[in-house]
């Protein structure tokens, strides 16, 4: 058992790789009286053999659709460090979206995802879409690293 310092190292430690691999997935609106406000998901981005790509949680796309339709075509970004962001848009990029699992995944470029100053997760699995999982395997056992 971690003493209450080490347990707060390893906590930040935990925090300050989390800000390496997620970034703010958002968009501006204006309200009525002509005020900016912003609403943000967050996403990660996956390097695979075969693809590199971006998932967020599938609410997040549903509410910037429903912001769409009430406030017109609105550009959605992903936000970096200092002020940095990519806009893109969702209807190019999506690769899937399914509103029962909670998903959505989008086309990213390497490029993108340096302008963000953000880093990439890497699978170990060696083809896209990995296996299903099999009953009563170990999570442990899908561990992702990050690369560099």
């Amino acid at each position: 058992m971690p003493t209450d310092q080490e347990a707060r190292e390893i906590g930040k430690a935990a925090l300050e790789f989390a800000a390496t691999i997620v970034a703010p997935l958002y968009w501006v609106g204006l309200n009525p009286n002509g005020t900016p406000y912003t609403r943000n998901g967050t996403a990660f981005f996956l390097q695979t053999k075969d693809a590199l790509f971006g998932v967020t949680a599938a609410h997040v796309i549903e509410g910037w659709r429903k912001h769409c339709e009430q406030q017109g075509k609105t550009k959605i970004r992903l936000g970096g460090k200092e002020g940095t962001s990519t806009a893109f848009d969702w209807a190019d990029r999506c690769v899937d979206l399914n509103p029962e699992m909670d998903i959505a995944t989008f086309k990213v470029s390497r490029r993108e995802i340096e302008h963000i100053n953000r880093k990439l997760y890497c699978g170990l699995q060696t083809s896209w879409p990995p296996e299903l999982p099999r009953e009563r395997q170990a999570l442990l056992e899908h561990l992702i690293s990050v690369i560099d």
